[in-house]
This record gives structure tokens, sequence and C-alpha cells, in this order.
């Protein structure tokens, strides 16, 4: 069955994860531990104490564990997009936000600039309540049908190693794609996977492909 997750402990998660931390989920007692990112190898195993002992807890007393990364730089370009649509109203951050690919460095600036505008304390909001909505779709499972371990967001290599998003190149075809442009977590993870697998490739195929 579906679990009613707590409130507090959702907010919680959001933030922790908004700040850089991995957030690992008890299913069964709701408790939470977070990890900081940058203390965690390639295989995302903690590298220093007291984060070994935590991270040995988690594989050796829970249930059922889910794993949280921390927000992606791309999770910011909807809501900003959203944010833009809803509640600006100057061109200058509202235009052309729909079919303008916006890079990592694009997104940020917005984000900044946001930030310190007036209206900061609505995107503050606004933002916690877009991730928090995105967190509880994530958690939307049967724990009772799902692996022992859940993993939210990424992908692998036929060698075990996390694929890092930020070093798959996108090629100009998903640009011009309705789908590049989803706020669906799944179809995003399907088309990464598809990217990554053409990485290497100088033609890039896609049979989903949907022009804008």
């Amino acid at each position: 069955m579906k679990r009613n997750y707590p409130p507090e402990v959702l907010d919680m998660i959001v933030q922790s994860t908004e700040a850089g931390n991995v957030c690992y989920l008890n299913a069964d007692t709701f408790e939470v531990v977070e990890i900081p990112y940058s203390i965690m190898d390639h295989e995302y195993k903690p590298t220093i104490e007291p984060y070994i002992d935590l991270f040995n807890k988690i594989e050796s007393e829970w249930n059922i564990s889910i794993r949280l990364d921390p927000i992606h730089y791309f999770d910011y370009q909807y809501v900003i997009r959203d944010f833009a649509k809803d509640v600006i109203s100057d061109l200058f951050q509202t235009e052309g936000l729909d079919d303008y690919l916006l890079g990592k460095e694009q997104i940020m600036k917005l984000k900044s600039y946001i930030e310190q505008a007036d209206y900061n304390i609505e995107w503050y909001k606004y933002k916690h309540e877009h991730l928090l909505n995105s967190l509880k779709r994530f958690l939307d499972f049967d724990p009772e049908t799902a692996p022992p371990q859940v993993e939210v967001n990424g992908f692998y290599n036929d060698d075990g190693t996390k694929v890092d998003i930020e070093t798959i190149p996108t090629p100009g075809l998903c640009i011009t794609c309705k789908k590049y442009f989803s706020d669906d977590w799944e179809q995003n993870l399907l088309c990464n996977m598809n990217r990554h697998d053409q990485k290497d490739d100088n033609d890039f195929i896609c049979g989903a492909y949907d022009k804008l």
C-alpha cells in the first residue's frame, strides 16, 4: 500500500536536497538520513564518518529505503518557466522561456535574478511548492512491490557507475522537441537514457521526436 508521508518530512527532504544533500527515506518509519553529496564516491557511498556508519545502518537495518538525490539545476528550468508565466509580468523574464534553450548558466542566472528581485518571497514559496509536488509524485509508488532500495533520479552504466546527467550532450533535435520541455520526470529519464546511449554517435535518432 502507499504511504502517507508526514508533511514535515517532505518539507525537510525538499530543503535538504536543495541544499545539496542526498536523503535516504525509510518508507516504514519515515526516518530520514541526510548525507552531503560532496563526500560520496562514484558508487554513492559516503567516504567519512559518521556518514559511513549511517549508510551501513540503512543497508543492514532498513527494509525499504528510498534515495533522493540533490536537486539538479535542470529541475529549476521548469520552476522558473512556470513562475515566469504565473507570477512575473515583465517581458524580460517571460519572453521566449518556452522555446529558448536554458543551459546551466542561464538557469542559474535567472534563479539568482529572481531571488534578488522584489518578488523573491513569492519565488521561494512557489519554488518550494513546485519541488514539494515533484517529490510527492516521485513517492507515488507501492513500497510492497518496489525493490528493497529505490533510487529517485538517475541511471547507471553497464559497469554499475552512475551516469552524470550534466555530461550528456544535448543534440539539436532535442531542443526542437516538445518533450525536451516536459516536467514529467519519467519522460526526462527516458530522453536522457536515449541521449546517453547515442552520445558517441555522429547522427542522433529518436523515434519519439515530437516537433514544437
